[in-house]
């Protein structure tokens, strides 16, 4: 809301808001959490690294 009164001087509160971005056809959504930025190969061999290392430690209980 405050990109608003910044920007064009107005105020509205937040149903209002709601309201009109509806009247538009558009909605309101909060926006999604994404990952720190690494390249690919790095993030595959960490999710390999941590399958491994959850493989390990359910297998040593066997033992």
């Amino acid at each position: 809301m405050d990109h608003l009164d910044e920007t064009y001087d107005v105020e509205y509160l937040i149903p209002s808001c709601r309201r009109l971005l509806k009247e538009a056809g558009l909605s309101y959504q909060k926006p999604r959490r994404t990952a720190a930025e690494v390249e690919g190969n790095e993030q595959e061999t960490f999710r390999d690294e941590l399958k491994n290392a959850a493989g390990d430690r359910r297998h040593s209980s066997l033992y």
